[in-house]
């Protein structure tokens, strides 16, 4: 059985510390444990790490739960012992979502971490050996998350200066309750098959939000992106690829 410690006051720290006592994890003081579960602010991560450090148990490992880059991932790692530090990605469900986040761990000691408290029910998957991997897909996954929220703004924002805000939000929820798997992988193929219209729409798109003084916050990125599909780059697992 591995005695695990949890350094947290975050909301994320409680629902964490409540599954590893379901499982029947038992939970110790930091110079007692195998296993120590960093989940606190990225403000205090690089603190916490330094702190800990002195007090960790002879080969015990630390588990970052911290919302930290790649590379101060790899400088926290830098301070324990060699093999001691664990990046863990926590990729947030969707706002109103009623799934459970994701979490991932990388780290030459990832998977003794997912092997240690998978038995208590904390479901973590191993990603690779290397420090910081699991930060970097988080932060990846958020250019959908946040630009999925930022076009939605952007539509409301438009529709506000059009007259139809009211009409613009009704889409919205329409557009979302009829979405599954099956949509994105339609989007990707349609998307690259088609990306001239596309492009033509957007520039109709801008054309006439420019006549109303209005400035799109999302359209240069979706120029961008169409502008390099014409130049042929490549999109993963589109089939007009």
């Amino acid at each position: 059985m591995s005695r695990i410690a949890v350094i947290s006051s975050t909301p994320l720290g409680t629902a964490v510390v409540q599954t590893l006592r379901d499982g029947g994890a038992e939970l110790v003081d930091v110079g007692d444990a195998h296993i120590v579960l960093g989940i606190v602010p990225l403000s205090h991560s690089r603190r916490t790490v330094s702190e800990v450090g002195p007090a960790l148990a002879n080969g015990a490992l630390y588990a970052d739960f911290s919302d930290v880059t790649p590379e101060i991932a790899q400088a926290c790692a830098e301070v324990l012992p060699e093999g001691a530090y664990v990046d863990v990605g926590v990729c947030d469900p969707l706002p109103g979502s009623e799934t459970l986040a994701k979490l991932t761990a990388s780290g030459p000691r990832a998977t003794d971490l997912v092997d240690a408290v998978g038995q208590y029910g904390l479901r973590l998957e191993r990603v690779s050996d290397r420090v910081g991997d699991a930060s970097a897909r988080r932060l990846v996954r958020s250019i959908l998350t946040t630009g999925i929220a930022a076009a939605i703004i952007d539509a409301l924002w438009a529709g506000q200066m059009l007259g139809f805000q009211d009409w613009m939000y009704e889409e919205v929820l329409r557009i979302f309750g009829s979405l599954d798997p099956s949509t994105a992988k339609a989007m990707l193929s349609d998307t690259v098959r088609n990306v001239k219209r596309r492009q033509l729409e957007m520039m109709n798109v801008s054309e006439m939000l420019d006549d109303v003084g209005y400035t799109s916050t999302t359209g240069d990125g979706v120029a961008l992106t169409y502008s390099r599909l014409l130049h042929s780059v490549k999109v993963p697992y589109s089939n007009a690829s």
